[in-house]
C-alpha cells in the first residue's frame, strides 16, 4: 500500500499489532489467536474536508479466557482525529505507538482486550480522517485486509458509504472493489460473506469537489480542443462513477 493510501485510509481493528511491527500486516489467521470476527458494520461519512467513521466488530472467541493487546491502524501520518474504542459498552484506555522500525512512521492506537471463553464480544471505534490537505488529487476509504489476522474468515461485513458538507455521489470519481459496489442517490454500500480479506477487498474512494455534472457542464462551455478531449474522456468515465460498468443506450 502507498504512503497516500496509508495517509488517507483506516482500517480493521487487529489482533496483537506490537507482535509484527516492522513487518507486513498478516493475511492469515495469527497463532494463538481463537477470537473470529463475526461480523463488523462500518459508517463511513465523506465530507469535504474529512471522513467519519464508525466501525462496530462483533467478536466471538473459540477458546478460552483470553487477554491480548488490539490495535487499530493510523498511518505514518498523524491525520486521524477523535479517536475512541468502547468494549462492550464501556471506553478502553489506549495509547498511540509507532511500531516502525526504520524511518517512516507507522502509528496504531492499542488497547489491552479481554476475551471470556465461548463469550461475544461487541468492540466500536469512531475516529475522523482530515482529507483538508488534499488540493488536486482525491482518495480515501477503509481497509479490510487488517482483519485478517483474527481466527476464521470474516462472517460478513457491511460497509456504508453516505455523504455529508455538500458532497453527494455525484461528486465520486472511482470506486473499489467496483463489482461488490452498489452506488444509490444517497449512498454506495459493500457487502462481503465469508471474507478471508486480501488487499483487493479494501474499499478505495476517488471523489471531486465537484460533481460530473458541473464538470460536464464547465467542459462543454470552454471551446478549446483540449477541453473536447477531456470532456469525451470525462463523458467516456461516466458510467464507472455512478457504479455502472457501461453506457446505457441513447446515452
Amino acid at each position: 500500500m502507498t504512503v497516500l493510501a496509508l495517509l488517507l485510509h483506516a482500517a480493521d481493528v487487529g489482533p496483537k499489532p506490537l507482535s509484527y511491527a516492522g513487518q507486513p500486516t498478516p493475511l492469515r489467521d495469527l497463532k494463538g489467536v481463537e477470537v473470529e470476527m463475526a461480523a463488523e458494520d462500518v459508517k463511513l461519512v465523506l465530507h469535504r474536508a474529512k471522513l467519519d467513521g464508525e466501525a462496530v466488530f462483533q467478536l466471538l472467541n473459540h477458546g478460552g479466557d483470553a487477554e491480548f493487546e488490539e490495535g487499530f491502524p493510523v498511518g505514518p501520518f498523524e491525520t486521524m482525529k477523535g479517536f475512541s474504542i468502547t468494549m462492550d459498552g464501556k471506553p478502553a484506555a489506549f495509547r498511540r505507538v509507532d511500531r516502525a522500525t526504520g524511518k517512516e512512521h507507522d502509528f496504531w492506537y492499542v488497547w489491552t482486550a479481554a476475551f471470556k471463553a465461548g463469550a461475544r464480544h461487541t468492540h466500536v471505534v469512531k475516529y475522523s480522517l482530515d482529507l483538508e490537505h488534499q488540493r488536486f488529487y482525491h482518495e480515501t476509504g477503509y481497509v479490510l485486509h487488517t482483519g485478517a489476522a483474527w481466527k476464521n474468515p470474516i462472517g460478513r461485513a457491511d460497509v456504508t458509504l453516505t455523504f455529508g458538507d455538500g458532497v453527494s455521489a455525484g461528486h465520486l470519481r472511482g470506486l473499489r472493489p467496483f463489482d461488490a459496489a452498489r452506488v444509490g442517490p444517497d449512498r454506495v454500500t459493500w457487502r462481503f460473506e465469508n471474507l478471508e480479506p486480501g488487499k483487493e477487498h479494501d474499499i478505495l474512494i476517488r471523489y471531486d469537489l465537484e460533481t460530473w455534472t458541473e464538470e460536464i457542464a464547465k467542459l462543454r462551455a470552454e471551446p478549446s480542443w483540449n477541453s473536447r478531449r477531456a470532456l469525451a474522456a470525462t463523458l467516456k468515465d461516466l458510467p464507472a462513477w455512478q457504479g455502472r460498468k457501461a453506457h446505457t443506450p441513447g446515452e
